[in-house]
């Protein structure tokens, strides 16, 4: 019986990829994203406009669809 292969897109993004070659610098750059948003929501005010027109999806977790952010 042959194995058979498969053939992923060649512009498939995998940023870490996964396996044996793994990337040396995986939890170094996700440490470093979670410090970087967490310093943009400690330095600015964050507030929903009209927060009582917020819709939620109900999936695996709620979801808002869309609302408007401002930024100060």
């Amino acid at each position: 019986v042959r194995a058979q292969k498969t053939i992923e897109a060649p512009y498939v993004f995998t940023p870490f990829s996964s396996g044996s070659k793994n990337c040396l610098g995986q939890h170094l750059s996700i440490n470093a994203t979670k410090i970087t948003l967490i310093r943009l929501f400690l330095r600015y005010n964050w507030h929903v406009v009209h927060p009582e027109s917020i819709k939620l999806q109900w999936r695996l977790f709620v979801i808002p669809e869309k609302f408007d952010l401002i930024v100060t």
